[in-house]
């Protein structure tokens, strides 16, 4: 690609008619394309890489509704399906995490459950969908090598983990298990008020993550005239003849 080529294609990159998070998402993908382009040598120069993509603000997280919330539990039909729910919306775990569960992870003499190397307590309903799970399992597949917690009739007859499908769709209600876990951490976020340290005594994690959550929680915590935008001064009246300090 010559100069005189990319020097007119500049313009058009930084003027386009997309403006906001369309822009950003357009530019950011065409960059990306483009820097794979010059490292494969499928051109010579890329127009975009001197086009300053700017910070792209985020508005603040917001809790599921209860509606929402209860369309995905009736979408759930079957026990891992229901499994998975309990332990991101409830256990804030995520999606890979649940699958690479392994039996030995879950010790219901003691009620602990290993997620990410981290023991935690399984709460009244998640407990006892392990129990149930755990019976299902070893009444199907008594004889299986697969040392993991969830298995399937094809996964049954290797070691590896369930596939991401395995899981009902849960799209169908609106939500998805990294919106149920994100949900319950932001749930823990209120809840504490806007404490990173408690955040992180939950959770775990890194400190930037419960930053981030503790800040989107006071945002929302906020009474509504502290976020509302300032109104104009009002004209100040006429100041009668018997006011103190009149000159």
């Amino acid at each position: 690609m010559s100069s005189a080529r990319s020097n007119r294609l500049k313009p058009a990159l930084n003027k386009g008619r997309h403006q906001g998070h369309t822009r950003h998402d357009r530019l950011s993908a065409l960059r990306s394309l483009l820097i794979w382009a010059k490292c494969n040598k499928a051109v010579f120069h890329n127009p975009a890489a001197r086009i300053r993509l700017g910070r792209r603000e985020r508005p603040p997280l917001q809790p599921l509704t209860p509606e929402k919330i209860r369309s995905t539990i009736a979408a759930a039909a079957t026990l891992p399906a229901k499994l998975y729910i309990a332990l991101a919306a409830i256990r804030a775990a995520r999606p890979d995490r649940i699958r690479s569960l392994g039996v030995g992870d879950v010790d219901l003499s003691t009620r602990r459950v290993t997620i990410g190397g981290r023991q935690r307590s399984p709460d009244d309903l998640t407990c006892p969908l392990l129990e149930q799970w755990l019976a299902y399992r070893r009444e199907h597949w008594p004889h299986t090598a697969n040392p993991h917690l969830l298995i399937s009739t094809e996964s049954a007859l290797g070691l590896g983990p369930v596939s991401h499908a395995y899981v009902t769709d849960l799209r169908r209600a609106g939500l998805t298990l990294e919106q149920l876990r994100i949900d319950r951490r932001l749930a823990e976020a209120l809840t504490s008020g806007g404490d990173p340290a408690l955040f992180l005594a939950v959770f775990g994690g890194s400190e930037t993550t419960a930053i981030r959550y503790a800040a989107n929680a006071r945002i929302l915590l906020q009474p509504p005239h502290e976020t509302a935008p300032a109104a104009p001064p009002r004209t100040p009246g006429p100041i009668l003849d018997n006011e103190p300090g009149r000159p």
